[in-house]
């Protein structure tokens, strides 16, 4: 499937092997996930969650699509969510943002741009990546991105 160049530079900082299990936390419809998955030869497992289960179901046909087997769709109520603590090996967050880095695709977006929606993108992002990080197990490994080029969506 085509995508985005920032989509696969992202999951490729993912290095799953077969038999790990991945939460993609911000699955959205599964781009990244679509990237994720293939070196794991289908064993191990994808887990995908987003709050917005219509773009989340997006996923399946394109899982389907790539042949993809070893996926679950995770909405935030999902029974799974609280079992799967501590286990992952990895988790991929590419936070919801301010799009700072989209401005050349979207060039009106600096007209709506405030200090304020910044900083509750911000809030936003340091409780999806504390939630996420809920997951990762102890020798595990987190990937946080936004597609922002402002500092402070992208600070340790």
């Amino acid at each position: 499937e085509i995508q985005d160049e920032s989509s696969h530079l992202i999951a490729q900082q993912v290095d799953a092997k077969p038999g790990d299990l991945v939460m993609d936390y911000c699955a959205g419809s599964g781009g990244k996930s679509l990237c994720v998955a293939p070196p794991m030869l289908n064993r191990g497992h994808v887990y995908l969650h987003d709050v917005r289960d219509t773009i989340l179901f997006e996923a399946r046909p394109r899982m389907r699509k790539a042949n993809v087997k070893n996926y679950t769709l995770l909405m935030p109520s999902h029974p799974l969510l609280p079992k799967l603590r501590g286990r992952m090996d990895w988790v991929l967050v590419d936070a919801p943002c301010s799009q700072s880095g989209a401005l050349r695709r979207n060039p009106d977006m600096k007209w709506t741009y405030t200090d304020d929606r910044l900083w509750r993108w911000v809030a936003q992002q340091r409780e999806i990546f504390e939630t996420a990080l809920k997951y990762v197990k102890p020798d595990g490994k987190i990937v946080f991105a936004t597609c922002s080029i402002l500092e402070e969506e992208n600070a340790r």
